[in-house]
């Protein structure tokens, strides 16, 4: 019933004796967590983030511990107007699994998600480096390049060639692609 429907399965599985339906009790919160996963993607995919964040809190309540059904409910809230409930939605998450490489790299990628670099890079760091899976070292590299071109541009903006340059000597560039820095030509005197 599986392979045809998620919602086939769990309906045979309902019709089950009890004695029968608690020896699939695994499978059928794994069968309720994927029809209501499926509907919260259908909801933000219409962008509508009300529906999205019901959804995803019920799959929540089916497993309070899973890191990316955690990711996709803050940011439907976030979506949603309720940025303080899509924080401390991940904040418990994060008290409970410090030490968790996923949950680190999920809560830093929401908080960039959301404009907040900083705090995320703060919350990678909050996991030693030694760590760090190529995903978290790619963030941690652009948060700061982001900072560096940011500072390097308003430098520029500023009339301030001569911070600018020694901002740039300063940078570690060496991993960019040359897409990265093409919008870094500074003017040369006259």
């Amino acid at each position: 019933y599986q392979r045809q429907s998620p919602q086939k399965a769990l309906d045979y599985i309902n019709s089950l004796p009890a004695a029968s339906r608690a020896k699939l009790s695994d499978k059928q919160r794994g069968l309720q967590s994927d029809i209501v996963t499926e509907q919260a993607e259908k909801y933000a995919a219409e962008a509508n983030w009300n529906q999205a964040t019901n959804r995803y809190g019920e799959v929540l309540k089916l497993n309070p511990d899973d890191v990316w059904t955690t990711y996709h409910y803050a940011n439907a809230l976030r979506e949603a107007g309720e940025p303080a409930q899509a924080d401390a939605a991940f904040a418990r998450l994060a008290a409970k699994r410090p030490a968790d490489p996923q949950q680190v790299y999920a809560y830093a990628l929401y908080l960039s998600g959301s404009d907040r670099d900083d705090a995320a890079l703060r919350h990678l760091n909050t996991l030693p480096q030694a760590k760090w899976d190529d995903n978290m070292r790619d963030m941690a590299q652009r948060i700061q390049l982001d900072t560096t071109l940011t500072a390097i541009d308003a430098s520029l903006a500023a009339g301030n060639t001569t911070q600018a340059k020694q901002q740039l000597q300063q940078a570690d560039l060496q991993d960019l692609s040359p897409v990265s820095y093409t919008h870094l030509t500074l003017p040369t005197k006259a």
